[in-house]
């Protein structure tokens, strides 16, 4: 899963790092991952222990089974790169409500480090940053969503994103759609605040002109600086948004998620 094209005017792919020759002072890691890449390395016995009593609460109240496989291992899989990035033990890796907002922080960690996780049909996304917030969303596209599209964005999206949405060709609605979408969602999950916070408030038209996104939060002002990806032969969409700072964004190779998960089993 690594041929995501930028949707941006330079139509690069993210670069993907080579370890250690990695030097840029501002990077965002993305580690991107299906779920079977885990699950082959490592066992699903030996990931749900990496869980604690809340996060075991959290998994029982889950009725999908693929989204309860889906939420032990990407819990478990964070907790293992996290734990790397801070030179600890996954088991002592303990994420908590950072508060009601509900975004996730490393608990007791002296270290800076901050990192954000989505999932979407069997596929995962880990970004990890020590210098800024990061918020990452990752989507399959569903064209079934098509006749419904520009119902929600009349009801949830700015005027000038529906505006351009009402400009495009039905074959071009539903790639435009989950831009916008996992850039907005990216972008408030950067902030902290999930859907907390209208998605009106993210208007991401300004990247047509702009580097960022510039919103306001209880009196502030932000900068969010956002990059979007879609894989063509997937359909898949991922977004990435660093708080108030543009920083390099490296889609990290699988041998060294792979590499991580054989030390800890």
């Amino acid at each position: 899963m690594q041929s995501f094209l930028r949707d941006r005017s330079s139509g690069l792919g993210l670069p993907v790092s080579k370890g250690d020759e990695e030097k840029d002072d501002l990077i965002a890691k993305v580690y991107l991952v299906k779920e079977t890449e885990i699950s082959n390395e490592l066992p699903f016995e030996v990931a749900f222990k990496l869980l604690d009593c809340d996060e075991k609460a959290i998994y029982k109240k889950i009725k999908a089974k693929h989204r309860m496989s889906e939420f032990v291992f990407s819990r478990a899989f964070a907790k293992i790169m996290l734990a790397f990035a801070a030179d600890i033990p996954p088991e002592n890796v303990k994420l908590i409500k950072r508060d009601n907002f509900g975004k996730l922080e490393v608990d007791g960690m002296q270290k800076s480090l901050n990192f954000n996780i989505s999932h979407s049909c069997g596929a995962i996304a880990l970004c990890i940053s020590e210098q800024v917030e990061v918020g990452i969303d990752l989507e399959k596209q569903d064209d079934s969503m098509k006749p419904f599209i520009k119902q929600i964005v009349c009801k949830h999206f700015t005027d000038s994103e529906f505006a351009l949405i009402n400009s495009l060709s039905n074959k071009e609605l539903s790639r435009h759609f989950y831009k916008m979408w996992t850039v907005k969602e990216s972008a408030l999950k950067a902030l902290g605040i999930g859907l907390n916070f209208s998605m009106r408030n993210i208007n991401t038209t300004f990247l047509e002109y702009s580097d960022y996104i510039v919103t306001e939060f209880n009196s502030t002002l932000y900068k969010l600086y956002s990059e979007h990806w879609y894989e063509d032969s997937t359909d898949y969409h991922l977004a990435v948004t660093c708080v108030d700072s543009p920083i390099s964004i490296r889609l990290m190779g699988n041998s060294s998620v792979k590499e991580q998960i054989r030390a800890f089993v």
